[in-house]
């Protein structure tokens, strides 16, 4: 069939283990695959030289030989601040090291190949890994691809989701739209089917890093048809995940051997410990079938197999302090959504991590009196919802759209942490003192998107034409216990006498959940018109000429990473196959709602 789309805007679930991609065409969401026909795709990438990189499926093969050069997770780093102490417990999880940026406490990360070290930072890696599925969508649709829709954990901040934007942007990409990984599956679930009007569901999404849990209303409009998704309530944890799991069948594995193997050995050896963690990974996802799985190991250092089997029972045990760590993310978003568990008519399960028994388990006695929904594929129906959004903003203003549902489809997001600035405690009470400075905040955490808050502040000294502030996320009382977002500088103030000048300080959280700031100046008798004032931004992020020397970078780049994508076809008549397959198990899925 001829393909008569003029463009696509493709819908990228930008995973901390795998990532997947969509694209909308002939009136459906189609998953891509990878040049292996896989519709996941690892993000990891593997650095052979300065000028060379293998990113994606590429990988598989190469991952134990160069086991040392291998950089994944990076999800995990992007946007953080971290001390020494934390770096160097990162470090143990890692083969490659961690170094802090000479532009502050962010993690970068360090290779040496070949006598020669190479720093990459997190934002430059996950460009490698966008361009690359990109290129794997171009190859798929035999079409240039300049723009996307990128999901992010809902529990993401102001930092994460701008470097997220960055690594699109150095490779020339247009960034749509920044969707929340919840509401783009509640997307998918809610596209093209029936749904009860002002039916509240919960989003329970457990992936490779990360965990969110997001409550939406779904709301249909009869007078325009139209269905409103309303995040009313969102939580989660950006260190909770599927890796997690697997360390834990590390350790239960390492504790089994320890009396007959030297384990010293095999933590210190990278090579080996990439085995062990590729069949442990392997293992969790058998005893999510069964009881018992074996792990086969042939020399995993010198003269040393390893043979033994993990039972589930072994596994759960082993994994109760992450199950535990379950409960408080829902009952925050329970919480901010107004909400009791009761209230939830549905929940669905996203992520590949919700296949384990033990995590549905948890999930069905928590909502004993919801339907539980994990009837589209949960690895890739975030992506799903990504396509729809890039498609409803791509043909917004196209009258002849033939699929007028994605009109109809209404978002309203919410911001998921309180933002403030600090202002001097300057209370008598010692106890308080000593805590520091207090959170004044501006716009609520559960507030929605794109709803402007703002707060008047007077100058403190004489002649003051500069007011610098610090912008803080958090819900705690005080600032020291919350994250720092910008230091910001309030330039250009009339000089007047201390308190005589008033600035209102504009927040504002875009629908990208990025925050923006404005200033405007007001005299203290009210009189003539308020002057708006410069807002310098010390941005917790990269700077504009790193930005450019990344593109510079990217294009250099671009080549050695479409040689690789063309060494093998695609097998088209595959994937039509699957993707017929998936389309009825779908359609299967609307006739039993109905």
């Amino acid at each position: 069939m001829e393909d008569l789309e003029d463009e696509y805007a493709i819908g990228l679930d930008l995973g901390t283990t795998f990532c997947c991609i969509g694209v909308y065409r002939r009136s459906w969401v189609e998953i891509i695959p990878n040049r292996n026909g896989e519709k996941l795709t690892p993000s990891v990438v593997i650095i052979i030289d300065d000028k060379n990189v293998l990113v994606g499926e590429e990988t598989t093969n190469f991952l134990v030989k160069n086991y040392d050069s291998c950089i994944y997770e990076v999800k995990r780093l992007l946007g953080k601040q971290i001390t020494e102490a934390e770096r160097k417990e990162l470090e143990k999880r890692f083969p490659f090291q961690i170094v802090k940026s000479d532009k502050g406490n962010f993690p970068e990360i360090k290779i040496t190949k070949d006598g020669k070290t190479m720093i990459y930072s997190p934002v430059e890696i996950s460009s490698y890994i966008i361009k690359k599925m990109v290129l794997n969508a171009e190859k798929y649709l035999n079409k240039k691809i300049t723009k996307l829709v990128i999901t992010v954990p809902a529990y993401f901040n102001d930092s994460q989701r701008k470097l997220t934007r960055q690594a699109a942007e150095a490779i020339g990409l247009k960034v749509l739209r920044i969707i929340n990984e919840p509401t783009a599956a509640a997307l998918a679930y809610g596209f093209d089917s029936k749904q009860e009007d002002n039916k509240k569901i919960l989003v329970f999404d457990l992936g490779g890093g990360t965990f969110d849990v997001s409550i939406l209303s779904l709301d249909k409009n009869e007078k325009d048809k139209s269905t409103k998704f309303e995040v009313l309530g969102t939580s989660g944890d950006t260190n909770l995940g599927g890796e997690d799991f697997d360390n834990i069948l590390v350790d239960i594995v390492l504790n089994k051997v320890q009396k007959y193997v030297d384990t010293d050995k095999i933590r210190e050896n990278k090579e080996a410990m990439r085995k062990l963690k590729i069949s442990c990974e392997n293992a969790k996802k058998l005893l999510s079938l069964v009881d018992i799985a074996h792990i086969r190991i042939y020399n995993i250092v010198e003269n040393v197999d390893i043979f033994l089997k993990v039972e589930r029972s072994e596994f759960e045990e082993g994994c109760k302090p992450l199950f535990d760590k379950l409960k408080k993310p829902i009952e925050s978003a329970l919480e901010m959504a107004k909400l009791d568990s009761g209230k939830i008519k549905e929940v669905i399960l996203v992520g590949g991590s919700t296949r384990i028994p033990k995590i549905k388990e948890i999930v069905r006695n928590y909502f004993s009196e919801s339907e539980i929904n994990d009837s589209i594929n949960p690895d890739e129906v975030v992506a799903f919802g990504a396509t729809i959004e890039a498609e409803k903003i791509l043909h917004n203003k196209d009258k002849n759209i033939k699929n007028i549902t994605l009109l109809d489809i209404v978002l309203l997001d919410i911001v998921p942490f309180s933002l403030g600035t600090d202002i001097v405690n300057n209370s008598t009470n010692e106890e308080i003192k000593k805590e520091g400075d207090r959170m004044d905040v501006i716009i609520k955490s559960g507030s929605s998107l794109n709803t402007p808050k703002s707060k008047k502040y007077r100058t403190t000294q004489d002649d003051q034409t500069i007011m610098p502030i610090n912008i803080y996320e958090g819900d705690n009382e005080y600032v020291k216990y919350n994250h720092l977002l910008k230091k910001c500088n309030i330039c250009g103030l009339t000089k007047r006498p201390k308190g005589k000048t008033k600035v209102i300080i504009k927040f504002n959280v875009d629908e990208n959940g990025i925050l923006n700031v404005e200033a405007n100046e007001i005299a203290d008798d009210n009189k003539g018109q308020s002057i708006n004032l410069t807002v310098k931004i010390d941005e917790i992020g990269l700077p504009d000429e790193d930005i450019e020397k990344l593109k510079e970078k990217m294009e250099k780049l671009k080549k050695n990473i479409e040689e690789n994508i063309k060494k093998e076809k695609i097998d088209f008549i595959e994937i039509k196959f699957n993707l017929k397959k998936y389309k009825d198990s779908y359609q299967k899925y609307k006739d039993k709602k109905k």
